[in-house]
């Protein structure tokens, strides 16, 4: 095992908790760490700066008007962080995903079973190859296998979203022949700029609403909704949602060159709506390549679910009233309040090349299907990642300028600050 007095150490026990593993029955935890109810090892939270830190740059931007105005809430107010931090560390110990009540002590029995003939080794191990297939986790009420994030042994029911294998298949020069079933024609450009399949559920929402085709969707489009999903995910800690996209973003047809027929690849750019305070990514004009560099994508969606795409259809998208809906503010306070943190977060200086930079260096493609929310994101080995090996500096520089424009005098210091945000 890690050591010889049954202890693991901080960075062991941080990686059980991010891949929300059981901890190794026998063994204790970490000074200051402890156990949730499902044996989960549970982080004892942000300390000295580090909290100050993680007030700031997370949950300051949640609270409302009146919590702003109240200076009990002002990031350097002890007695208020104390205790909300508390109860976040409550919540974190009685979490329990299986079914029943919470097991006793701290579900050793289920620990036992999952790690049965484990190895601690063998677990890193497997998490440093990719988690390919990922680990089951073991309910012990009924003591039966249940399926967590996909299934290695074969007693366990099969998982809905097989992330581990996705075919793909490349054509030949020319399309020839449609795609065949379960297949859609994807581009280059378009997984660059963060659309890769299984979509997301927000992904999912857009060509539904506004009748399109992934291709229908210019690649700067794509980059738009990726640093969306971002911003709400990220900063704002919620779940996207369709009437805030469509509040800031308009529906621009893109038609064939001297025609008034809308364009195949490419019918429509979501542009930001005038007036708007929103961050600013600063796009190229045109991504002369993106109707190359095509190939068949098979989407590994659950059938049974809802939130899947359209039928391939090739052609020209066709207008509908949704291209230009507004939703109107006093419908949706939810909508008002997210809007309001928006604007203090650009106001504050929080700009497109943040969001663009943010999911990218941590190689997270935002319109993929994931299990959790960016702001849960906790390093190198999380499942959110398409790869757990970090981008050089010097790859990173020449894929993040095919996306955006960086002035040159700003070059530098967007390098200097690749460290910081992997």
């Amino acid at each position: 095992m890690a050591s010889s007095d049954l202890s693991l150490t901080h960075a062991e026990a941080k990686v059980l908790s991010a891949f929300n593993y059981p901890y190794p029955p026998g063994f204790l935890c970490p000074p200051g760490w402890s156990l949730s109810a499902g044996g989960v090892p549970i982080f004892p939270g942000p300390q000295a700066a580090s909290r100050r830190a993680t007030v700031t740059h997370h949950y300051y931007v949640e609270l409302t008007l009146e919590q702003l105005m109240d200076r009990r809430w002002d990031p350097d107010y002890a007695t208020t962080w104390d205790a909300f931090f508390a109860n976040r560390h409550d919540m974190e110990l009685a979490r329990y995903e299986g079914d029943g009540p919470p097991p006793v002590d701290n579900n050793e029995v289920g620990r036992r079973l999952w790690w049965g003939s484990r190895t601690f080794e063998g677990v890193m191990n497997h998490i440093l190859a990719g988690e390919n297939p990922p680990h089951v986790f073991f309910d012990s009420a009924s003591v039966n296998v249940r399926a967590y994030r996909g299934d290695p042994i074969s007693s366990a029911p099969p998982p809905s979203f097989p992330f581990s294998w996705i075919p793909l298949r490349t054509p030949a020069k020319t399309l020839k022949g449609p795609p065949e079933a379960g297949e859609w024609v994807v581009t280059k450009a378009l997984i660059e700029r963060g659309f890769s399949l299984p979509p997301s559920d927000f992904f999912t929402e857009i060509p539904k609403a506004y009748q399109l085709q992934p291709h229908n969707i210019s690649p700067n489009s794509i980059l738009a909704i990726s640093n969306h999903v971002t911003l709400c995910e990220g900063h704002l800690r919620v779940t996207p949602d369709l009437s805030l996209f469509q509040y800031y973003f308009s529906v621009k047809k893109e038609k064939v060159s001297q025609t008034s027929s809308l364009a195949t690849c490419g019918s429509i750019t979501f542009k930001l709506r005038p007036d708007r305070i929103y961050p600013h990514t600063d796009c190229h004009e045109s991504v002369w390549y993106w109707s190359g560099g095509f190939f068949y994508l098979k989407d590994v969606s659950d059938p049974a679910s809802s939130k899947v795409l359209p039928e391939f259809k090739d052609g020209p998208a066709s207008e509908t009233p949704t291209w230009s809906q507004c939703p109107h503010l006093s419908k949706s306070p939810q909508l008002t309040r997210a809007i309001r943190r928006i604007c203090k977060l650009t106001e504050d200086g929080l700009s497109g090349k943040d969001l663009n930079m943010s999911w990218f260096t941590k190689r997270i493609q935002p319109l993929q299907h994931r299990d959790r929310l960016m702001c849960h994101y906790t390093g190198r080995y999380n499942l959110m990642r398409t790869s757990k090996d970090n981008l050089s500096v010097d790859a990173l520089d020449k894929r993040i300028q095919v996306l955006i424009k960086i002035p040159r005098d700003l070059h530098q210091m967007w390098l200097d600050r690749v460290p910081l945000l992997t």
